[in-house]
């Protein structure tokens, strides 16, 4: 092969690849750009006005719907929108955001969102992943949250996720944040605030006496109270025996009854069914509310009804989310329409 006739071959094998190359850029479309429909972050109003957070190609974006009409939505862009909080009047909705890579840049940002003008306020920025926002539904004043110091694995098995938890609190007129406990947990989810006094209510394992490894592994989520005069002093209030874990929740106004997610089919064997339970505080009864056998979670109650998301494609590649509502004895479900 002469030099001139190698030269070619190089050139147009260059050019192929080259094309290829700037082909892929431009048609390839990542993980995320390609998600679409709703996620299971919603909230409700007061009023029953419904916010609730879902992509759209890839963006996340805020929609404000009630009945039916729906808003103009808020996309906020390339970052990820963690959680949002419907203020005690309706007016405002309160939403924590953080960039989508994490892991190297561990920091969030609460907004103010006016619900009616769609006009935004920076409240505050924090180092860490804000997980979860959550009113005083006694001061409106008053937000609390979840954060987490850390976001790895604990183990070269295990994805990375958000550890070092703890509850806090924002006075939105004194700018003022006050930090509640010193638990560094491994996880913490579902932040409930009492309607009646100065308690919260949170979700994490139950491994406060673990002593070995053992111990630890043993541990099962089960649902808190935590006094906040005495945070120390916080209590399990689910049921103690229960062994199978407890995860998304969501405590009736009367705070006599908690509605809860756990899973269904434990010792079946096959994919986990999660459904919803109902436990009675006083006669620390369990009920299945739920016998959907699919994936479902996040129970808002609102009115004498719960609403929930349901995971059409849990365990598959990607999950189809919709949002259901039903009676509190778990009776009349039905799907809540979206326009999805």
């Amino acid at each position: 092969m002469n030099k001139r006739k190698s030269t070619l071959i190089f050139a147009t094998i260059a050019t192929v690849t080259v094309g290829l190359v700037i082909f892929g850029f431009v048609f390839k479309k990542t993980e995320e750009e390609k998600m679409n429909g709703l996620t299971e972050i919603f909230d409700i109003s007061n009023d029953g006005t419904i916010a609730y957070v879902s992509y759209d190609k890839g963006e996340q974006q805020i929609t404000i719907t009630k009945g039916d009409e729906i808003s103009n939505y808020y996309i906020y862009g390339k970052k990820t929108i963690q959680d949002i909080a419907f203020s005690p009047n309706g007016a405002t909705l309160i939403y924590s955001v953080s960039p989508n890579d994490v892991e190297t840049d561990l920091l969030s940002s609460v907004n103010a969102l006016d619900v009616e003008t769609f006009e935004e306020t920076n409240l505050f920025q924090k180092t860490g992943l804000i997980t979860e926002v959550a009113f005083d539904p006694k001061n409106g004043d008053q937000l609390f949250y979840l954060k987490a110091e850390t976001f790895e694995n604990y183990s070269p098995i295990a994805r990375a996720n958000p550890h070092d938890f703890d509850i806090f609190s924002y006075n939105i007129t004194e700018e003022k944040h006050t930090q509640y406990t010193n638990l560094k947990q491994y996880s913490m989810d579902s932040l409930q605030v009492s309607p009646s006094d100065e308690t919260v209510y949170i979700q994490m394992f139950d491994d406060a006496h673990a002593e070995t490894a053992e111990d630890i592994f043993e541990a099962h989520l089960r649902i808190f109270k935590v006094p906040l005069d005495d945070p120390e002093g916080l209590t399990v209030i689910s049921d103690p025996n229960k062994d199978i874990d407890i995860y998304d929740f969501a405590i009736l106004p009367d705070e006599d009854k908690i509605i809860y997610q756990s899973v269904s089919n434990a010792n079946a064997g096959g994919t986990f069914q999660y459904e919803l339970f109902e436990y009675d505080l006083n006669t620390n009864k369990e009920t299945q509310l739920t016998h959907l056998k699919e994936y479902t979670s996040r129970p808002i109650i609102y009115n004498d009804n719960v609403y929930f998301i349901v995971d059409k494609q849990f365990a598959q590649k990607r999950p189809d989310f919709h949002l259901y509502k039903m009676d509190l004895d778990g009776e009349n479900i039905v799907e809540v329409e979206l326009g999805f």
